[in-house]
This record gives C-alpha cells, structure tokens and sequence, in this order.
C-alpha cells in the first residue's frame, strides 16, 4: 500500500486578508496514489510573493491618525496596533468594546485615538464574504469569527 504526504505552513495574511493567523496545511493519502499530489511549497511561494494587505489597505476610511483595538487575551499585554499592520488572530473576545484601558509600553497608540471595528468589518478582517450572514449582536459575531478558520485559507 502506498502512502503521501504534503505539507505546508501560511498565514492567513497572505491571502489577501488583514489578519496574521498562522495555519499548517497536510495532506496526507493512503492507498493508491496515481494522481500528483499539490505542489503546496510552490503555492506558499507565490503568496508570499504578493503584497501583504494592513488594515489601512482594507479600510481607507479609517482616520489616517488612528489605531486598531484589539483585545489581547491576558492582561498588560498590547492591544493597540497600527493601521499599517495586520490584525493579530481574532478571538472570540474580538466584538468586546471595553470602557477603560491600562495603556501598555508595546502600545502603538492612544486608547483614544482607536478605530472600533464594525461586526461587518469584523468579517472583512476575519476574510469573510460581504454577504456571509452575521449576528448583529457584536459578541455573538465575535464567538462564531474568533473560532472561524479565514476562507481563504480554506480555500487554499
């Protein structure tokens, strides 16, 4: 019996969404392996030629002086990013609008200055089609696209 494997490592950031979410892609077939497999290192290749897309590519109309919110999981840690980056992985705490904040020194801004994403913007960050239905409650969407896998890497 024959046996293949393929395997790949990508972010979800090169595939044309604004989000740095690290996945490893395998590819494993048992039996009777007449078919080639994908050449997944020469897909990562080509993505990791293309441009990266930041928050600020995605959302031009976010003001040009602002930064992006993004709950961190544990306390004291950054939660303010620059428009010029990619979002870190969302969570399910990601539709969370806290009131205060203790500013950290990794901080790329002012708590004041923060751009807070829209539920739709969310599901742009997260690669999610325009027209995927989304709960309008803020933290019910945030619980389904924290624990999604971006499409575009499930497509990949």
């Amino acid at each position: 019996m024959e046996a293949a494997l393929v395997a790949a490592s990508l972010s979800s950031n090169l595939a044309f969404v604004p989000q740095r979410r690290q996945r490893f892609i395998l590819i494993a077939v048992r039996g009777d392996v007449g078919a080639p497999l994908p050449d997944l290192d020469a897909a990562v290749e080509r993505l990791q030629a293309m441009p990266v897309v930041t928050l600020r590519d995605k959302f031009p109309h976010w003001r040009k002086g602002g930064c992006y919110f993004h709950q961190n999981r544990g306390s004291g840690k950054k939660c303010i990013y620059s428009l010029d980056g990619v979002s870190p992985p969302l969570r399910k705490n990601c539709g969370t609008i806290t009131r205060t904040y203790r500013a950290s020194p990794a901080d790329d801004g002012k708590f004041e200055d923060c751009v807070w994403p829209s539920v739709r913007e969310l599901g742009d960050i997260a690669g999610w089609p325009p027209d995927a239905y989304l709960p309008p409650v803020r933290t019910k969407a945030g619980r389904i696209l924290g624990n999604c896998v971006v499409p575009a890497v499930g497509e990949f």
